[in-house]
């Protein structure tokens, strides 16, 4: 089986990448995790279940390779990643735009809330920019044009994968928003690991993202009422152009931080 997937890595990396994407990403976890696991608002049956497959790919891919391919968890330049990693940032800050922190936070619903969201950032990370990236960067590290090549399909394939939300119930123009949101985020996470062979940084900025998505689950939540509701509405424009003019910023800085080239080839080679 291991002379098999090399071989496929090899010969085939596009159908290696998009097996990879398959089985650890659409069957084993949302196809799993939708049929055995239930749906909650947290659980730590798929918490457990994202941790166990980052493993096994990167369990898989230092048998494959025997050393050959690496995923980067190291502490150098993670502070360089931070650093690079400012428009990201930006989109954290955005996610935490008019919440309310006077309200009581809830422990249990913290410590929940943080390390679901922390594993989230950790299992699209390894499988996306350690796995993918990493991967592309290697299979084509003779092309010339392995940075833009690795960042483009990584990125797009990222994007693609939020498609799957449509059979979660969520609406045609959120998802199809979510996808290009997605997409650019890829392009800056992906240009942020390339610069850095640093994958700690982006997979703390990754959940950090996440967890501001998702703080509402630390507080004591009290009834939404017509009036807070309506004011919610009012704001969706405004944010949606905040939105728009970050992901405009991140994206601009993603093709800026990729023309240092020869430090890329240095870092790379």
């Amino acid at each position: 089986m291991t002379k098999f997937l090399r071989k496929l890595a090899d010969e085939k990396a596009p159908v290696f990448w998009c097996l990879g994407m398959l089985v650890f990403m659409i069957l084993g976890y949302k196809t799993f995790s939708t049929v055995f696991l239930g749906k909650t608002g947290f659980s730590y049956d798929a918490t457990f279940l994202r941790l166990s497959l980052l493993l096994i790919v990167i369990l898989i891919m230092r048998e494959i390779y025997r050393g050959e391919f690496c995923f980067y968890f190291r502490t150098k330049n993670m502070l360089k990643g931070f650093l690079l990693g400012w428009p990201l940032l930006l989109v954290m800050i955005l996610n935490l735009i008019g919440t309310d922190f006077s309200r009581p936070i809830v422990l249990d619903g913290f410590v929940m809330t943080l390390s679901e969201y922390a594993i989230v950032g950790l299992y699209e990370e390894v499988l996306i920019r350690g796995f993918l990236v990493g991967h592309m960067m290697y299979h084509w590290k003779d092309d010339n044009r392995k940075v833009l090549k690795s960042v483009l399909w990584s990125s797009v394939i990222f994007g693609v994968l939020h498609l799957g939300n449509l059979f979660s119930g969520q609406g045609v123009a959120t998802t199809l928003l979510q996808v290009s949101y997605s997409t650019i985020l890829g392009i800056v996470f992906a240009a942020v690991y390339i610069r850095t062979k640093n994958l700690w940084s982006v997979a703390i900025i990754h959940g950090l993202i996440d967890f501001a998505s998702g703080i509402e689950g630390i507080f004591e939540m009290p009834q939404a009422t017509l009036e807070v509701a309506a004011g919610e509405g009012r704001m969706n424009l405004l944010s949606f152009l905040i939105l728009l003019s970050v992901m405009l910023i991140g994206l601009v800085w993603g093709i800026l931080m990729l023309r240092k080239k020869e430090e890329i080839q240095k870092l790379w080679s």
